[in-house]
Formats: structure tokens, C-alpha cells, sequence
């Protein structure tokens, strides 16, 4: 009789889109943009009425977390039940921003993650999460709006300027998420936001002081006095058809090579 020898073999089941990211390049998220211990710089955003604000009025009073998000964002989407966890938890104590920046995966398209290629997930196209890439402020909002319903979102919602000047800030990730005291200072960042992670960073960031109000901090900026400005309101001529304006052009090292050569022609 024949012997056969069997082999058993543990399969680690990943959605494919994991292996799909990781064939069109590697993004180490959490090394680009800001980094612990440094100090956010003070940008621009807007809120869902298109007003421009101070990022700074969102993170002076106490510890903000913020996370950023976009509406074809699959991995945000399905973490944003754990952003309303640490909402629940922590809430009393900390502020949280989902940052609404650049489609992650734009049907039409490139996606700002590939070399000039459109990349729409399978899961996106089962859940009819179809768009192209916005080319003014008004066309983001309205997908930052569908976010908010899809997901219920209950957290303040900043949307980033057309320069995507915050996405590159932060990391230029799909989903990064960024722990700041009152004066910017990061505490704490993940290239994925990971809730269980995150809500351990926050702990330990509270456990640091007595409370989260008892940090020192200055003054928020008189927005009545100092006008908050940016290209999203005087030169919209200027960005081209993935939101990225020609004056303000810098990459995180390492991105990938369509993001910096500049764009690429829409697909009909």
C-alpha cells in the first residue's frame, strides 16, 4: 500500500487587498511627515461650510487625536467603530478630528498610492464607494459628508486644503492617526491607526498628568484677528485634477514616483 505523506500547512487568511498594497509599493507612513516629539506645524483646514480655520483651535485646550479618513478609505472606514470606542472611553478628556484628505482609491483616476494608476478595491466596488479624485474644496466636502453618513461619524470633522498640505504633514497615509498636547507636541503616531494601540498611548498620556486640562499652554489664535488663508480660496486655478497645487509640490521621501514627477492625464 502507497504511503502518502501529509503535509499540514496554517493558511493566514489577509484580505488581498493587504497583498495588492504591498505590490504597488512600500509606504511606511509612520516614518514620513511628523514624527514624536516634534511639534505640528500650524496649518489650515476647513470646516464642512468651506469656513478656513487654525489646525491649532482644534488641539489647544487639551489631548486631540487625530485620525484621517476618506470616504474610499476601506481600512478607515471599518476602523472608524474604534475611533467611536476611544471616543466613548476617553472622551471627557481628549478631543478627536477625523482629518478628511485625498481619495485614497478614486474610481477614474490614479490613486495617490500607485505609479499613475487608478486602484479601486474590490471591496469598494462591492459597497458602490465609487468617485473620482475631487478637483475643488466644494467636490471634497460633499465626499467628506458622505463619510459622516456612512459611518456616523459623531467627532469634529476637518477637511484638508487642496494642497493636501495636512495629509503630507501627518504622514501622508490614508489612515494615520496623530496624539498632540495642547501645544502640537506629538505624543504618540501610527502610519494605521490601530484603536487598542492608540487608546494604550492615551492612557499613558493622561496617566502623565494629573489631568488633561492641566497642561500649559498658550493662547489659542484669534481667528476675528488673524485670517486664516490658503490656496483652497485664491488659487484653485493653480491645482491641477488631483487637488495638488503646483506651488506646493513636496513629497514625504520615499513616495511614489507618479506623486512626484507630477501628474498624470485623466482617464475618460
Amino acid at each position: 500500500m502507497k504511503r502518502f505523506l501529509v503535509i499540514s500547512i496554517t493558511f493566514f487568511l489577509v484580505p488581498c487587498d493587504v497583498f495588492a498594497a504591498r505590490s504597488k509599493g512600500d509606504y511606511n507612513f509612520d516614518k514620513q511627515g511628523i514624527q514624536i516629539g516634534q511639534n505640528l506645524p500650524d496649518l489650515t483646514a476647513h470646516l464642512q461650510n468651506g469656513e478656513s480655520v487654525w489646525l491649532s483651535n482644534y488641539y489647544a485646550k487639551r489631548l486631540t487625536l487625530f485620525v484621517c479618513e476618506s470616504l474610499t478609505c476601506p481600512v478607515a472606514r471599518r476602523k472608524h467603530p474604534g475611533l467611536k470606542e476611544i471616543a466613548g472611553r476617553f472622551g471627557d478628556r481628549i478631543d478627536i478630528v477625523v482629518f478628511y484628505t485625498i481619495e485614497a482609491h478614486p474610481q477614474g483616476d490614479p490613486s495617490p498610492y500607485t505609479e499613475g494608476e487608478e486602484w479601486v478595491t474590490r471591496l469598494n466596488r462591492k459597497q458602490g464607494v465609487l468617485c473620482r479624485q475631487p478637483t475643488t474644496l466644494d467636490e471634497r466636502i460633499k465626499l467628506a459628508g458622505r463619510l459622516r453618513e456612512a459611518v456616523a461619524i459623531e467627532s469634529t470633522m476637518l477637511v484638508d486644503c487642496m494642497n493636501n498640505a495636512g495629509w503630507r504633514v501627518l504622514g501622508a497615509g490614508p489612515n494615520v492617526a496623530v496624539l498632540v498636547d495642547p501645544k502640537g507636541l506629538v505624543l504618540a503616531k501610527q502610519g494605521w491607526f490601530d484603536p487598542k494601540r492608540m487608546a494604550a498611548s492615551i492612557k499613558r498620556a493622561l496617566k502623565k498628568s494629573d489631568s488633561a486640562e492641566s497642561y500649559q499652554h498658550e493662547k489659542p489664535r484669534d481667528e476675528a484677528q488673524v485670517e486664516p488663508k490658503c490656496d483652497c480660496q485664491s488659487g484653485l486655478s493653480e491645482a491641477d485634477e488631483h487637488g495638488k497645487t503646483k506651488s506646493s509640490d513636496t513629497v514625504p521621501e520615499g513616495f511614489c514616483r507618479w506623486y512626484r514627477t507630477g501628474r498624470s492625464e485623466r482617464r475618460s
